[in-house]
């Protein structure tokens, strides 16, 4: 069963538009909209918000554009936007002598709006999908040839743009909620801050794309988030925002916690993290599309040694494989050892290695695991 079939275009009136940019620009213009609605009601002016929205969509602009000539790729990274929206703002703001935190309390609800339509465009193009599961939606070819990983193509994998537009969406209307309360001004700020940075947090061991950097095994998302909830917790402090404790909680509780993890995968080895990160998979995935395409086809009474395909990847695990001829089919078989000392292969991660090797190459097979000599693993495939 799945969920839903993402498509890359969508038709409106006869012409065809792409998902990513359609969601994208509705999420801009509901956004303008909201902005403006709530400057009318809170009395403030309606001239200095679109000068932050002109600003804000200049910055966004120039950020996209600076990243495309430093990477070479399309990508758009959200906390980067957010923090340089807020910078730009704030700065505009403080130059033209106005109140900053009443006009940052409408920015981030807007800014909000444009992330909860936006993860709706990634749903529909593939870009920041999660991990496979059982009941998810299923990709194309035509995502694939888009920049899909080839090795999910008709894989389903967990929607978690979708939960996570819902939930921001929820955090908005929670926000304007708030806004409309007499909480004092930048309270609406650390709610989104906290609550949208704890769920996100949370929601980036649900993520699936490889693209993502990690640092101690955490991703650049997990990391930003923290810091800018300890770096809200400081200004907060020091009366530059409201204070909650709820805040500082989530912040310091957050900071224990990866530490924490930090430590107790440098005690026990985070090498069985690290192999199946979404990095390294794709590695494994690329090496393994390698190989098949290149294996040797034996028959059971031709068994003589032929050179095999071989890959290592960068954490030292090393695959090669061939095909054997038997009267029911083909039958594909892998070895799996290890040239890396701080990896001890198990019966728990082969089988785990075997399940991915189902997904990315295998998904209509069966696999059968036998345990060679000298901590050779040997992973059959067969109908």
């Amino acid at each position: 069963m799945n969920l839903l079939v993402p498509h890359l275009h969508i038709k409106i009136l006869g012409k065809s538009f792409n998902s990513f940019k359609l969601f994208a620009g509705i999420g801009v213009f509901i956004s303008v909209l909201l902005g403006v609605s709530l400057t009318i009601l809170s009395s403030l002016s309606i001239s200095i918000i679109l000068v932050l929205t002109a600003i804000s969509l200049l910055t966004f602009i120039s950020l996209a554009y600076f990243y495309k000539i430093i990477t070479g790729r399309d990508d758009l990274v959200y906390y980067q936007h957010e923090i340089a929206i807020l910078i730009t703002t704030t700065l505009a703001l403080w130059l033209l002598n106005k109140p900053i935190l009443p006009y940052l309390d409408i920015s981030i609800l807007a800014i909000g709006v444009v992330l909860a339509f936006g993860r709706l465009g990634c749903l529909s193009v593939g870009c920041c999908h999660g991990k496979p599961c059982k009941l998810g939606i299923i990709y194309s070819k035509a995502h694939e040839e888009a920049g899909f990983p080839f090795y999910y193509t008709g894989v389903k994998v967990f929607p978690i743009q979708l939960l996570e537009s819902i939930c921001v969406f929820g955090i908005v209307i929670i926000g304007i909620f708030i806004w409309s309360t007499n909480y004092p001004s930048g309270t609406v700020l650390i709610f989104y801050s906290v609550v949208y940075g704890l769920i996100r947090f949370i929601f980036e061991f649900f993520r699936g794309d490889p693209e993502r950097p990690h640092f101690l095994g955490f991703s650049e998302a997990q990391w930003t988030t923290c810091f800018l909830l300890l770096l809200a917790a400081i200004l907060a402090y020091f009366k530059i925002l409201p204070f909650y404790v709820f805040h500082s909680i989530v912040a310091i509780g957050m900071l224990i916690g990866m530490i924490s993890v930090i430590g107790i995968r440098r005690i026990y080895g985070d090498m069985n993290f690290k192999i199946f990160g979404t990095q390294h998979l794709r590695e494994i995935a690329e090496g393994i599309d390698i190989i098949t395409e290149e294996m040797p086809i034996r028959t059971i009474s031709n068994t003589s040694d032929v050179e095999v395909p071989m890959i290592n990847t960068c954490l030292g695990l090393v695959f090669s494989g061939g095909k054997v001829k038997i009267p029911q089919g083909l039958v594909y078989y892998y070895s799996l050892s290890s040239n890396n000392e701080k990896i001890i292969l198990k019966d728990s991660i082969v089988k785990k290695i075997a399940k991915q090797l189902t997904i990315f190459r295998h998904r209509t097979m069966n696999y059968e695991i036998i345990q060679g000599y000298n901590k050779v693993f040997h992973i059959l495939f067969k109908n």
